[in-house]
């Protein structure tokens, strides 16, 4: 969330770029001036009554953020929205990260609501853009790829190889993979050494034959919500997972990093459920009969456990 001195700024930006639509989009910031921002301790409030059902607390959690949705929403002018059409999507986030906002989860709204706006402005944004709709982890690594290969243009004036910019987008990092060969092997080694250029080609591989995969498929004129067979309810896109998609080698230390902001008892389910740590998958009667909670009730611990995990990812 930017303080009111940014904010001075973005109403500026909204004159300069949208001279057809200055009087809406001027008076539409004008309107959202008028809501203060929140503190920390005011977010906690809000969001504590709103998880009750407190529909005034919701309202005022959500009023008092939608500068921030603004602020998102101007990145991605240019792509085939317009601005106002941006806000608008980005306010549906907005609104679906309100009523799920949970203030244990010790983060401010504003970095909890923005990984959900922008999910919901790059799928209008996709959908826009095509006859058929794409998954979003797929939408959103095309959309960088498209992104890097004009950085890259601009700069060297030149086509870029589609390896070049796997390189750039999904970095493989080389001490990360030499600690983990170390460790796998007992033994240290160099970022030279073969078993470790191997481990990096590997993975470089992997990168590439993913973006290339999700390159192929974003242009293939087929829709992703078509079914696999016609007595089958599991459709194209589930097929792609997007835990493939991922940009960076985890290796233990940084698994072991993610998990710090758990509790004890989130980590215990995190591990239970998705078999970590040498432990079997358990399902949520399993959990339950282990640890007497519900079923619901293990459902909710373990969604929230998710989102910190989430909100962690983006600053490691």
């Amino acid at each position: 969330m930017f303080a009111l001195d940014h904010g001075r700024n973005e109403y500026n930006s909204l004159s300069e770029y949208n001279n057809n639509d200055d009087t809406i989009l001027i008076n539409y910031y004008k309107e959202v001036g008028q809501h203060p921002l929140l503190s920390k301790e005011e977010e906690t409030e809000l969001g504590n009554k709103a998880l009750k059902g407190d529909k005034e607390a919701l309202n005022k959690l959500i009023t008092c953020n939608l500068r921030l949705v603004i602020s998102i929403a101007i990145k991605y002018m240019g792509r085939g929205l317009s601005l106002m059409d941006l806000i608008q999507e980005g306010n549906i986030g907005l609104i679906e990260s309100a009523k799920k906002f949970n203030a244990s989860m010790n983060c401010r709204f504003a970095t909890y609501a923005t990984y959900l706006i922008k999910q919901v402005i790059i799928r209008a944004l996709d959908n826009k853009s095509r006859m058929i709709r794409m998954p979003i982890h797929i939408s959103i690594i095309y959309n960088e790829y498209k992104k890097a290969v004009e950085h890259y243009k601009k700069i060297y004036e030149e086509e870029p190889t589609i390896e070049e910019i796997s390189k750039i987008i999904n970095p493989v990092s080389k001490e990360k993979i030499r600690q983990k060969m170390s460790r796998r092997l007992h033994r240290i080694l160099s970022e030279d050494s073969p078993e470790v250029i191997a481990e990096i080609n590997k993975q470089e591989k992997k990168n590439l034959d993913k973006l290339s995969e999700i390159i192929k498929i974003s242009s293939d004129p087929i829709s992703f919500d078509m079914a696999i067979t016609t007595d089958s309810d599991l459709k194209i896109g589930d097929t792609i997972s997007s835990k493939d998609c991922y940009k960076e080698y985890l290796d233990n230390e940084e698994i072991k990093d993610l998990m710090s902001i758990l509790t004890d008892e989130e980590k215990n389910i995190i591990n239970w459920r998705y078999g970590l740590k040498n432990t079997k998958k358990l399902t949520l009667e399993e959990i339950s009969q282990k640890i007497g909670y519900s079923k619901e009730r293990i459902r909710q611990k373990e969604n929230t456990a998710i989102e910190k995990l989430r909100i962690r990812k983006q600053y490691l």
